[in-house]
């Protein structure tokens, strides 16, 4: 009787919320007025950004490979409520975050008195002591924010399946949607969401789809203006960080559905590759080609000085023979090379020249010079011709080798290449070989909408299973743009 009356008590409760009060504010304050993760940079500056010039700013996340903010937009609006009050001070947030944590542990009460007060209280009692909640309270981090919605998502949702209102359904989605836009690892989790609301209560067919309607509707209201920014901005469609491969549907089509089609093809339709250098001291950009049409264009973050040599190279992979039916290249002034009268610089033993073609033997399973040509001058755009008939995983064994500093097969460089899919890539090649990925930005001219939905019509499932589900998986990891090859080139998975 004395323990029911015990955990019937006010007062205890009141010394447990006292107590998870003091413990926290103890915590943070002793803390210095500094973040200890760098990631808190990334959401401070962009909200300052946010007070002093009404945008979101430059993005810092990958080490300055986006122009525009890239990350999630909810935290840094968070802050940037907090330093308008309050100034920039890192005290403030972290005395605004035990506020959250407070009521974060009232919710908590709430939920778990629906089983008993006595587990209400012990849930309290742990949670008030708990060494990670007290923790989160003084990160400088979206973590304590994130916590609080989720458990406001399962507050509003018990709420509807108690009473049925329409009000507490609508703040379960408002809460639901921010917390996907807070951090998206709910995305996935939205068909699932819907089926629960349309079967959590016995009530007529035509309210059921009503309700759904409802949740979808707040859903998409709130998703939506992060997500056309997120698409006008970088060409992804991301409710959430736009710095995802996952987001990068085009991309995510390109490399991950069409790529295993491709490579099965037994005849590739085109029969030219071509690439135009845009220089001058350093390399700009690489705009790609096939049969004249313009398919992609790589831009490198890193500076890479321009030569100046009018050298030109190829490098062949594979373990059986090759033959290229035309390399063409033009300089600045329009004049043009071709294999029909070139005199290589260097030639390796395995290649050689046959009535302006090039052929080569088998070199094993690796990378390997096959020639080197001097030119009148340094070559802006360069063309290579396939074989007429050509199986389409053939077209990744041979590569354009610019940017020479010398006239050697030993010399480094810069290679390109062609996908079957469609997909360009640049590494660097030292001392003959090729050595790592370049790091760049992909641009695609025809990444329209009409394109997208054209590639999502055609691979409806695939697409569900590569880009929405993987959503989960979606923190701590670098974009394509990084490095789309998962593997050397010297695999010759590329």
């Amino acid at each position: 009787m004395k323990r029911n009356k015990l955990f019937n008590s006010k007062s205890l409760l009141f010394s447990l919320f006292v107590l998870a009060l003091i413990v926290r504010i103890a915590y943070v304050v002793q803390l210095e007025d500094q973040y200890y993760y760098y990631d808190t940079v990334h959401y401070d500056t962009a909200a300052r950004h946010i007070l002093s010039e009404q945008t979101f700013g430059p993005s810092l996340h990958y080490y300055g490979e986006y122009d525009h903010y890239a990350l999630e937009a909810p935290f840094p609006i968070y802050l940037s409520f907090i330093y308008m009050i309050f100034g920039h001070s890192y005290l403030a947030v972290r005395l605004m975050n035990v506020l959250l944590s407070m009521i974060y542990l009232f919710i908590l009460y709430q939920i778990a008195r629906r089983f008993s007060k006595r587990v209400a209280v012990w849930a309290l009692m742990i949670a008030s002591l708990f060494p990670f909640f007290i923790y989160i309270a003084g990160l400088l981090y979206v973590t304590q924010l994130f916590a609080l919605l989720l458990l406001l998502i399962v507050y509003f949702f018990l709420q509807y399946m108690e009473t049925g209102r329409i009000s507490h359904l609508a703040l379960a989605a408002f809460f639901y949607a921010l917390t996907i836009a807070t951090r998206p690892v709910l995305l996935p989790s939205i068909p699932l969401v819907l089926l629960w609301v349309f079967f959590a209560r016995d009530i007529r067919f035509t309210v059921k789809m009503f309700r759904v309607s409802l949740l979808a509707i707040i859903i998409l209201i709130v998703l939506t203006p992060w997500t056309y920014r997120n698409y006008k901005v970088f060409g992804v469609i991301a409710p959430g960080r736009a710095c995802l491969a996952e987001a990068n549907i085009f991309q995510d089509i390109k490399y991950l559905i069409e790529r295993k089609e491709s490579v099965k093809q037994k005849q590739f339709t085109n029969r030219h590759f071509s690439v135009k250098v845009n220089k001058n001291d350093t390399i700009s950009s690489w705009e790609f080609f096939v049969d004249d049409s313009s398919f992609m264009i790589l831009e490198p973050y890193t500076n890479i000085k321009n030569t100046r040599t009018p050298y030109l190279g190829l490098l062949i992979y594979g373990d059986s023979s090759f033959r290229l039916d035309g390399l063409k290249a033009w300089d600045e002034s329009g004049q043009v090379f071709s294999l029909n009268t070139a005199r290589p610089a260097a030639l390796s033993e395995r290649t050689h020249l046959d009535n302006g073609k090039l052929v080569t033997s088998a070199s094993g399973q690796t990378w390997e010079p096959a020639a080197v040509f001097k030119l009148e001058n340094q070559p802006e755009k360069i063309e290579l011709k396939y074989p007429e008939t050509i199986p389409a995983r053939e077209i990744r064994r041979i590569a354009l080798w610019t940017n020479l500093k010398d006239s050697v097969l030993t010399t480094d460089g810069v290679m390109l290449w062609l996908h079957p899919w469609y997909e360009a890539d640049a590494w660097f090649v030292k001392n003959g070989k090729p050595d790592h990925s370049i790091n760049v930005k992909p641009i695609y001219p025809q990444t329209s909408t009409k394109v997208l939905f054209r590639l999502i019509k055609k691979h409806p499932i695939k697409f569900f299973k590569k880009h929405f589900i993987k959503e989960v998986d979606c923190f701590g990891h670098p974009p394509y743009t990084e490095s789309k090859n998962k593997t050397s080139p010297n695999n010759c998975t590329i």
